[in-house]
Order: C-alpha cells, then sequence, then structure tokens
C-alpha cells in the first residue's frame, strides 16, 4: 500500500495524464509541473503572437490559448512557486515581441533579460497565495496584474475573445473563466470546459455575422514612414505629405480623420506652419483632424491627439514603462491618469480613444466605458520599430478589447519604412 501511494500525486489531472506509468509522486510531480509549463508558455503565445497560424481566426486562438493556460493550471499549479512558474510561462510566451522592441529602441540585446523580468515581476500575485487557494489564484493573480501599469498581454485579455460584445458582463465572465480550476470535480470541470469554449466559438460566429462597423466618413492614415529623419529637409517632407493626405480627405468630405501617435515628433511653430493648410481645410470644413503630436512641457512630454481645428489636446493616460516613461532620464513622458476616463466628441460620435501602449492594457479602455457606451474606438500607435510579431501582439490585443465592448474601431498606425522608398 505505501509503494501504491508513492506512485501518485494529488492531482486528478496529473493522474489522468501520468497514473499509468510506475513513477515515484515526486517524479510524476516534476513531470506534471514541466508539462504545466510548456502548456502555459503555447498558450500565451498561441493567444497573442501566433500570426502564422492567423487564417484560424484570433479570437479561436486565444480560446485555444486560455484553454491550454487553464489546462495547465489544473496540471500543476499545486503550490505557490509551481503557480508562479506557471504564470511565468505565459507571460514568455505572450511578450516574445519584447526582445526585438528592445533592440530596436536601444540597440542592444538586453530585450530577453528585460522579457525574463517582466514576466517574473507580473507573475508575483500568484506568490500570494498558499498551497489551498492555488485553484483560485489564477483568476485573482490576473485580476491584479491586469490593473497594474505592466499588466500587458494578460490572461484576461485573451479570455475576452470569449466574449465578444459582452461589455462589463463579458469581462466579468472572462475573469471568472480564469477560476473554472476551482472546480473539484474533474467531470464537472470538463463539462464546464467544454460548454465555455462551445459558447465562446458560437458567440464569436453571431458577432462577426454582424460586426460594429465605423462611419464611412470616418478615415484614418495609415503610413509606412518608420523613425523620424534627422535631416530637416526629410522632415519637412514627411510632414507635408502626411498634412496633404490629412487636408485632401477633408476637403473630400471627411468628417473625421485620426493620423498615427506621434506623426509630429515635436508641435512648435515649425510644425504648426508645416500644417496650415490642413488646419484651414479643418475649419472651413468642418471636418475633425486629429493629429498624432508629441509636445514638450515643463514636466516633461506629453503623447496625445491634437483637434487641428479647435487646438484641443487628448492627452495619453499610460506611457511605455522605460522607452517612454523614464523619469531617471530625458524625454521622459508621465503618467497621466487624469485623462482615464475622457473621450473625445467627433462628428460621427462619442470616441473612446486609445494610444499605442495602452492597446496592450486592458484597464484603459474599461475606464472610459464608466460613463456609458461611445460609438466608436480611436486606436492610434506609432509601430516603427516592429517587426510582424509585435505588430500582431498590440493589433490582437486592442482587436480583443473593441470586440469586447462592442465597439467600431478606427486605427491609424505608422509601420516600418518600406524598404523600397
Amino acid at each position: 500500500m505505501i509503494m501504491q501511494q508513492n506512485t501518485l500525486v494529488r492531482n486528478p489531472l496529473a493522474i489522468t495524464f501520468f497514473g499509468a506509468i510506475r513513477l515515484p509522486s515526486w517524479a510524476v510531480s516534476r513531470i506534471a509541473t514541466y508539462a504545466a509549463f510548456v502548456l502555459a508558455l503555447a498558450g500565451g503565445w498561441l493567444a497573442f503572437n501566433s500570426s502564422m497560424l492567423n487564417e484560424y481566426g484570433t479570437p479561436l486562438l486565444a480560446i485555444a490559448g486560455v484553454a491550454l493556460l487553464i489546462m495547465s493550471w489544473r496540471l500543476g499549479a499545486r503550490t505557490r512557486a509551481t503557480s508562479w512558474v506557471i504564470l511565468v510561462a505565459w507571460h514568455l510566451g505572450s511578450g516574445t515581441a519584447i526582445p526585438s522592441g528592445w533592440h530596436a529602441f536601444f540597440g542592444d540585446n538586453w530585450g530577453w533579460l528585460a522579457l525574463v523580468i517582466w514576466a517574473a515581476v507580473a507573475s508575483s500575485p500568484a506568490l500570494l497565495f498558499p498551497a489551498r487557494f492555488s485553484s483560485y489564484a489564477l483568476g485573482i493573480s490576473a485580476l491584479l496584474t491586469a490593473i497594474t501599469p505592466i499588466g500587458m498581454m494578460n490572461p484576461i485579455i485573451a479570455a475576452t475573445g470569449l466574449f465578444p460584445g459582452g461589455g462589463w458582463l463579458g469581462l466579468a465572465a472572462a475573469i471568472g473563466v480564469l477560476l473554472l480550476p476551482s472546480i473539484p470535480n474533474k467531470k464537472a470541470f470538463g463539462v464546464a470546459g467544454i460548454i465555455v469554449l462551445f459558447w465562446g466559438v458560437i458567440q464569436n460566429a453571431q458577432y462577426d455575422m454582424h460586426p460594429p462597423v465605423v462611419s464611412n466618413s470616418a478615415w484614418a492614415v495609415e503610413t509606412r514612414e518608420g523613425a523620424q529623419p534627422t535631416l530637416a529637409i526629410d522632415w519637412f517632407g514627411r510632414q507635408g505629405k502626411i498634412a496633404d493626405l490629412v487636408q485632401a480627405g477633408i476637403e473630400d468630405g471627411a468628417l473625421l480623420a485620426v493620423t498615427p501617435e506621434g506623426t509630429v515628433d515635436k508641435w512648435d511653430a515649425w510644425a504648426k506652419a508645416t500644417w496650415r493648410h490642413a488646419i484651414a481645410a479643418s475649419q472651413e470644413h468642418k471636418g475633425m483632424a486629429l493629429v498624432g503630436i508629441y509636445r514638450e512641457t515643463p514636466d516633461g512630454w506629453q503623447n496625445g491627439l491634437l483637434d487641428l481645428a479647435s487646438g484641443e489636446f487628448y492627452r495619453a493616460s499610460v506611457p511605455m514603462p522605460v522607452s517612454m516613461w523614464r523619469p531617471w532620464g530625458s524625454g521622459h513622458f508621465p503618467f497621466d491618469f487624469s485623462q482615464l476616463t475622457r473621450r473625445i466628441k467627433t462628428p460621427v460620435g462619442d470616441a473612446a480613444y486609445l494610444l499605442c501602449y495602452e492597446e496592450l492594457l486592458a484597464w484603459p479602455l474599461a475606464a472610459k466605458m464608466v460613463h456609458g457606451h461611445p460609438d466608436l474606438l480611436v486606436s492610434v500607435a506609432n509601430q516603427w520599430f516592429s517587426n510582424s510579431t509585435t505588430a500582431e501582439t498590440q493589433k490582437r490585443s486592442v482587436n480583443f478589447q473593441a470586440r469586447l465592448w462592442g465597439l467600431p474601431m478606427l486605427r491609424a498606425v505608422n509601420w516600418p519604412r518600406n524598404p523600397k522608398q
């Protein structure tokens, strides 16, 4: 009897997977932990970075990724340490775009270390729970992480892929899905998981039959200009080209035109002079032109959208940590939480807006939903540093959120420069 007890581990899923193998309990436990790590790693990658599998549908990939995470948690999360390891694996999988972005910003190869540190810190809430609460720790840890400025690519965002159009109830349900491992009975856990999976697939199919669409009079400028040029002649040429596009759009009847984040890297007298014709067109034709700009203030730099006609400036709330938020160095962009619930009154409706890094977080858009449902989501980003993986991660995150809230999205992005230009 003693030998038989030593061959099993107190984990129903591990028993199912490995119970037929005559191994001591410590070996079964260790194999289960390794398997759980691999499943969670694959789940994070599937949910946010699997651009090569996009033909299968990104919401379905998110559903598959969350399913793998839940299975990994059920399989291996028996202590605080193993719970932490599984969440680290999810974040490593979902954050594989970090090293390439780091290299583009800083020109070195420390991005892999940054990824590991971020994954370790973002997963740290799992260390708070004693073993008897480990099955509940996935949902609660994800929630604690999601409300921090480093909660990007959170499992909750992926889980919202199950509930397009769900709004606040969908957000609550996404958190609830991550509590599935707390179901003690193996059969009940399996049945609940199957029901949730089928529900998500059906909901997405119904949503895609009648998706919300942006008004034809709203126009997003998409550019492939890469990083800002260093030569003045190139800078003026680039600004003039984009300003002409906005002017032409407004004159052709666009009621709303939006340019990518950081279209103008410093809004000053030179920039205003370059954009003067677009400003005049916006005022004359009553069309709103929202231009992504950076502007310098005594307290640091600000990132936001400038309404050319009125001069109103809509600032970002959450800058990107390290590359933008860095009070220890120059070029610092401070947090501005006063902007969290702010929205934009546009000619095509009330608009929530997200700028770049905010697209990767769950709570900035949720904060803008507190005062009622807007008519659309304006999303702007500057992906000059990105490769296909980085761009896919951010695009997928903001798409999941727009689908959750049932918002048509107008997204303006600047991509890396075309090598043929």
